[in-house]
């Protein structure tokens, strides 16, 4: 909601905004890590500030970048032993990212109480953190969709390979190969002093953010997202303990990923790219827009007509459709079933997921994706395929008999 306010000045605003805002919370995070005298305190603030995802990333997924600058607020007041502004701060910051940093309250009082060791304080903590959430999202959100259902979660369903596969991506999407395996190393070098350090801390604030953290990204794979509630916590976990591996060796590692990968790992449904030095994640990242961008371009202005176009999750079909709604340049098209775009001038349908990829979200039929584009076919739409998403639907039954890879002309 706050991005739409800049949609009608264009994405820089958008860019800028969000840019200030992270500044401003690297300033809050320096005096966070004097306050608590955290050693290395430079190094910390480095890998914070230019952390690889949270650069390329920074306005489009604000929320990430609204609850973390809370989050640091929040930790930030509570080690100044003010449990009120604290449980507004964690509050409004599970507000704005609800199914991650909701694990911060819990934390954050246990926390409370083995500094404090005062109930009364730990009560204001969480009465106040509670009421926030309420206030700031469970209340909106109820006006807003007129129900509960926005409640509803479900679970990653997809086998134990790909879970693997998309887990060790996502981390390596946030942090590069080498700034993962330095990381790795670090700990491994120095895990006797961690096992000491938990056993004097054993709420320990960073180790726990740390470790639900990388839980959340484990069980809701593709969502490299995840990884940024991490990295305020992490960083002063691993530099709170002693290691054989230097520490500045695991920020130089992690932030270079920004300049340079070292490898370079591609990976898509049409095959794997590696090479052992590649882009850093600012021409990476800077690519492969430009390319969604071609595409979505390609299907939004030239699709075939009366036609299914499987094309996977390409989200820039959205951002497109939305630029031209705020811009009025086009009316949005007709939103369909599933989540599918539905293109009315051409009869086109451009498909998403051929199934819910989330097992116990509430009224999901699993079949019902099958059904439906089965039903296109039966209809006599033509079927065509991007790809490197053809993957994604080779199990449904009679989709794929008669379809045609799709050549856009831009690309």
């Amino acid at each position: 909601m706050i991005n739409a306010l800049f949609y009608p000045l264009g994405w820089w605003s958008a860019n800028l905004f969000w840019s200030v805002v992270y500044g401003l919370s690297c300033v809050v995070y320096a005096r966070l890590l004097l306050t608590l005298h955290i050693p290395h305190a430079f190094w910390v603030l480095i890998a914070y500030s230019f952390f690889p995802l949270m650069v390329v990333e920074n306005a489009s997924i604000s929320e990430y970048t609204l609850s973390n600058s809370l989050l640091v607020l929040g930790w930030y007041t509570l080690v100044r032993d003010q449990p009120l502004w604290s449980g507004w701060w964690v509050g409004s910051a599970v507000a704005a990212r609800v199914s991650q940093t909701l694990v911060a309250i819990p934390v954050f009082a246990l926390a409370l109480w083995a500094r404090s060791k005062k109930w009364g304080q730990v009560g204001l903590f969480l009465g106040l953190a509670l009421l926030t959430t309420l206030a700031l999202w469970l209340v909106p959100m109820r006006w807003l969709t007129g129900g509960w259902e926005f409640l509803a979660g479900g679970v990653w369903q997809g086998s134990l390979w790909w879970r693997i596969l998309g887990i060790g991506y996502d981390l390596y999407r946030a942090f590069g190969l080498l700034g993962m395996a330095f990381s790795v190393l670090y700990v491994l070098g120095g895990l006797p002093q961690l096992i000491r350090l938990l056993r004097q801390e054993p709420w320990n604030i960073p180790f726990w953010m740390s470790a639900l953290s990388l839980l959340l990204i484990i069980l809701q794979p593709h969502k490299p997202g995840y990884a940024l509630i991490m990295v305020p916590f992490l960083y002063p976990l691993l530099v709170s303990f002693r290691s054989l591996v230097p520490f500045s060796w695991v920020v130089i590692a992690t932030v270079s990923f920004l300049l340079v990968s070292m490898p370079y790992v591609q990976f898509r449904g049409d095959g794997v790219k590696f090479r052992w030095v590649g882009e850093g994640k600012i021409q990476q990242e800077l690519m492969f827009r430009q390319h969604e961008w071609r595409i979505a371009q390609g299907l939004v202005q030239h699709p075939p007509e009366r036609s299914v176009v499987l094309m996977g999750h390409r989200l820039y079909v959205t951002y497109l459709l939305t630029q031209q709604f705020y811009t009025r340049r086009q009316l949005s098209p007709e939103a369909s079933r599933m989540g599918h775009v539905y293109l009315k001038h051409t009869d086109t349908w451009l498909i998403r997921y051929p199934r819910p990829l989330w097992r116990g979200v509430q009224g999901t039929d699993p079949k019902a994706g099958e059904r439906f584009l089965q039903s296109l076919v039966k209809q006599g739409y033509r079927v065509f395929y991007l790809p490197d998403m053809r993957y994604l639907y080779e199990d449904i039954p009679g989709l794929l008999e008669n379809a045609q890879p799709l050549v856009l002309n831009n690309e």
